[in-house]
């Protein structure tokens, strides 16, 4: 069975990826999307501070300048990753008062599956789990994930998710939280607990109800091919449909 985790489900619905370019990554991993730059340096953060990412792809190091120093960028996520493990460690005099459990903690129920980036313990012994980012400037109000926006205006429908599986695996509903750090040259931080109301649990749920009846239509139909310069750019299918670059 097809385990929907949030990113498939998002790259299911938009509204113009190739359903037939989806399939073979999600469901037959022919091969895997190229990472952005930005992905890059996400991975690398959570490398450094967290010991892998949850891909697993590992990054130990980010493109050089060319004389082979690091980029400005490179030296401030590292020291920003510097910063994120004092905060979550007990001996150190900036200690949050969360320990961590477990990173990368991967979560399955039935038909779904996430990983969490941190499940930790609060002083009164309470479950959280915390989603990590990385952003170039968290005041930054511009395009899907611009962090200075209102928590409401963003789709963080993994936080649901997270929160679901855990409950179901573990018994007790865990707080959740987003701990959000920024590579500007002002280098913050925002650590934000984030409730989770019964409505967004509720379209949560459609939204994957919503998908997996378009999975099972679709193994039932065939993927339809739905070509685009921009998704043929980066697909590896060998496909008559191909549209190319004049």
């Amino acid at each position: 069975m097809f385990k929907f985790s949030q990113s498939s489900l998002k790259d299911l619905e938009n509204p113009d990826g190739c359903p037939l370019k989806w399939k073979a990554v999600w469901v037959d991993k022919e091969f895997t999307r190229e990472p952005s730059l930005a992905m890059l340096k996400g991975s690398y953060f959570e490398q450094l501070w967290l010991g892998s990412g949850a891909t697993g792809e590992i990054v130990n190091d980010l493109p050089r300048l060319k004389n082979g120093k690091k980029s400005t960028d490179q030296i401030r996520i590292e020291e920003q990753a510097q910063r994120a493990k004092e905060l979550f460690d007990p001996n150190h005099p900036s200690w949050l008062g969360y320990t961590i459990n477990k990173t990368q903690l991967k979560l399955s129920v039935d038909d779904k599956e996430g990983t969490a980036d941190i499940w930790a313990t609060d002083k009164e012994g309470e479950s959280w789990l915390i989603d990590c980012k990385l952003t170039a400037d968290l005041t930054n109000t511009w395009g899907d994930y611009g962090w200075g926006k209102d928590y409401d205006q963003l789709d963080l429908i993994q936080l649901p998710h997270y929160s679901d599986l855990f409950f179901e695996m573990y018994g007790h509903r865990p707080k959740m939280a987003l701990f959000i750090a920024d590579y500007s040259p002002k280098k913050r931080i925002e650590f934000n607990e984030i409730v989770i109301t019964e409505d967004r649990l509720k379209t949560k749920n459609f939204r994957f109800a919503q998908a997996r009846k378009i999975y099972d239509e679709y193994c039932l139909e065939g993927f339809p091919a739905v070509p685009s310069l921009k998704e043929c750019k980066t697909c590896k299918l060998d496909c008559k449909f191909r549209i190319n670059e004049p």
